[in-house]
């Protein structure tokens, strides 16, 4: 769900920026693309401390971004 979630807000992000500036992006930027979520992490600080990673490929023309995740059930620790 954190892919689907990070290219939304790319998705938004792009849709809010001038014309000059996704120009200028499609010209010079390195192109966002989303990996896999990394998971699951089962506590807390396993997640809190699981940073985003970003992963330039070959020619440095695309950064792929993967995100931890953490996924419980409802009542995970209260009934």
């Amino acid at each position: 769900m954190c892919k689907d979630i990070n290219k939304k807000a790319l998705e938004w992000a792009l849709s809010k920026a001038p014309a000059v500036a996704i120009d200028n992006y499609n010209k010079y930027g390195k192109k966002l693309v989303f990996g896999e979520d990394n998971g699951s992490m089962t506590i807390g600080p396993l997640w809190i401390w699981t940073y985003l990673t970003f992963t330039d490929n070959k020619d440095k023309t695309e950064t792929t971004v993967v995100a931890p995740y953490m996924s419980t059930p409802a009542d995970y620790w209260e009934p």
